[in-house]
């Protein structure tokens, strides 16, 4: 349990790690900075904002792939702040994205 009073069935792990928050529909992105990361989700600062509920797609930079690691997700919970917004992202697991994530965790260097 975390502090906050949430059950959480997967850990989170500090990050800091660049990417970009878009539409599941792909008309809108904007960058993210990712604070922590599991393979469940991720919390994450953007300057959109963007409704909890709402279907996303977070493209996480990554030091050991080549191209960007396309996480589908949905937003958990959403808190503005100045500037833009902290969002709680749960992904939309599927044997791709689980396995970009372990091999994501399991790297060096990526916070």
């Amino acid at each position: 349990m975390s502090g906050h009073g949430h059950f959480r069935g997967l850990g989170r792990h500090p990050a800091r790690l660049a990417g970009s928050l878009g539409g599941a529909d792909g008309l809108w992105r904007r960058p993210a900075r990712i604070v922590d990361l599991s393979l469940g989700g991720a919390r994450l600062r953007t300057d959109a904002e963007v409704p909890a509920g709402a279907v996303v797609r977070l493209s996480v930079e990554s030091p050991n792939r080549w191209d960007p690691l396309e996480l589908p997700a949905r937003v958990a919970w959403a808190h503005p702040t100045e500037g833009g917004s902290e969002l709680g992202l749960c992904f939309e697991p599927s044997p791709s994205v689980i396995r970009g994530l372990i091999e994501l965790l399991a790297a060096d260097g990526y916070e």
